[in-house]
């Protein structure tokens, strides 16, 4: 079902999602008509409205507060990886106040991580799986520090440094791949839906002179609640789909990796 939604273009996604439901819901308000007459729906307009007045204001409580989870969760995931990014670029800038021959070995490897998280992972990401290339550059980063010594006061400093970004990248990683495995949870998607149907289903009750009157309004309240649907499909998992973190925060990172590179090491 997921590689149905994220792997074809988003407006066609997004289409059939608002599209079909309004003719689906149309077509059963006609039959629904044709079963229970308007005209012994119209004394219950008063009642009715109240009723509906009830489950609206939970439904749109529920719909809201799906909606705000999963765009916090996709800003979450965005700045987790501006961060890993970021602090990628720091151990790079640093990397000379280890010493020429420390600093060659260690851009090396952060080069080859960043390479790795752009040209594999993110693939990978959007894919829906969970990618594991990226530990070995880190791993390899780990060891050579592990094996450093310092020769100065301040290649400790620096030493020091550079290993406390080392674990921000670990965490700001971690956090990454946490946030590209998690999506809403099925039973909130069965509660959404449920209210979904449950909403648009007591639209009918209400008894209109004109069945075309009525058909447009419910199509339109049908459409309207599709499009918040679509809004959190497409930014349930934040790594796929068209409407996704994209790895642009590492790319200007391989820049400014490359800006460096002109600059003579000390």
């Amino acid at each position: 079902m997921l590689d149905l939604l994220y792997n074809y273009p988003g407006w066609q996604v997004g289409t059939v999602i608002v599209i079909v439901p309004m003719i689906l819901v149309c077509l059963m308000l006609k039959l629904f008509d044709k079963v229970i007459p308007h005209e012994s729906r119209l004394a219950h307009n008063e009642f009715t409205a109240n009723i509906i007045s009830v489950i609206g204001i939970n439904y749109a409580v529920l719909i809201a507060f799906v909606a705000v989870a999963v765009w916090g969760s996709f800003d979450k995931a965005s700045a987790v990886a501006n961060t890993e990014a970021d602090v990628i670029g720091n151990m790079y800038h640093d990397a000379p106040g280890l010493g020429h021959a420390a600093a060659v070995e260690l851009r090396m490897h952060l080069k080859d991580y960043v390479d790795t998280v752009v040209t594999q992972e993110w693939p990978e990401m959007a894919q829906g799986h969970s990618p594991s290339a990226g530990w070995r550059p880190l791993d390899d980063i780990q060891d050579m520090l592990a094996r450093y010594h310092a020769q100065s006061n301040t290649e400790s400093v620096y030493l020091t440094e550079i290993l406390k970004n080392l674990n921000q990248v670990y965490d700001a990683r971690r956090g990454r791949l946490s946030a590209s495995e998690a999506g809403v949870e099925p039973v909130v998607w069965a509660i959404v839906l449920l209210g979904t149907c449950l909403t648009i289903g007591f639209t009918f009750l209400f008894g209109m002179p004109s069945l075309r009157m009525h058909m447009v309004m419910t199509g339109g309240f049908t459409a309207a609640a599709m499009l918040v649907l679509v809004l959190i499909i497409a930014l349930d998992w934040p790594f796929r789909g068209e409407v996704q973190v994209q790895p642009s925060m590492f790319m200007r990172t391989q820049a400014t990796m490359h800006r460096l590179d002109l600059r003579p090491m000390p």
